[in-house]
């Protein structure tokens, strides 16, 4: 596992990354500003990326398959703690969890997905992506062939706090969860 732990001021560039079977997750970023430009995650056990504490995130290029989210916790991506994350011309597919959602995004934070496939994952419970308290972009994206227990590709739940979810130019295709229903809002 690697982790990022810096100043707000601070700023960190990491390219050409590529991790296989981590067994812990593969990089925790805690009030870090940080540009990550194409990494490729496999078989990570646990949240891949997490990202804390008014972390600020670009990801581009990013490719993570075959992960196994463990108990609640995300497979691929954590966003909390009034965090920023932008998720741009990424690759997420066949990624699993028993009790957890694929994505998660909660504690005031954003999550803007640009030009990014989230595929053939399968969540034990809430949506494919889950918003709790926080804000979800979708630009030019598509979510296909997805599972979850409650809302295939996307379930909210507000967790006392509003949810502002955005989405242009995306397709949803073939999303599967409880009912048959591709989104899920409690």
């Amino acid at each position: 596992m690697i982790q990022v732990i810096s100043p707000p001021s601070a700023g960190t560039s990491i390219e050409g990354f590529s991790m296989d079977e981590a067994p812990e997750g593969a990089l925790v970023l805690k009030g870090a500003i940080v540009t990550i430009k194409e990494m490729n995650l496999q078989n990570v056990v646990g949240t891949a990326i997490t990202a804390d504490n008014d972390s600020q995130i670009l990801l581009e290029g990013l490719e993570v398959s075959n992960g196994f989210g463990i108990g609640t916790a995300p497979t691929v991506l954590q966003v909390s703690g009034n965090s920023t994350v932008t998720l741009k011309d990424s690759y997420l597919d066949s990624n699993s969890s028993t009790d957890g959602s694929t994505i998660h995004v909660d504690g005031g934070s954003s999550l803007t997905l640009q030009r990014t496939f989230v595929c053939n994952n399968n969540s034990g419970a809430t949506g494919t992506i889950h918003v709790a308290g926080a804000n979800l972009t979708i630009q030019s994206s598509i979510l296909a062939d997805n599972t979850a227990t409650q809302g295939g590709a996307l379930a909210t739940s507000a967790m006392g706090e509003d949810n502002t979810i955005t989405i242009e130019n995306a397709h949803f295709v073939n999303n599967e969860g409880l009912g048959k229903v591709a989104f899920m809002g409690t």
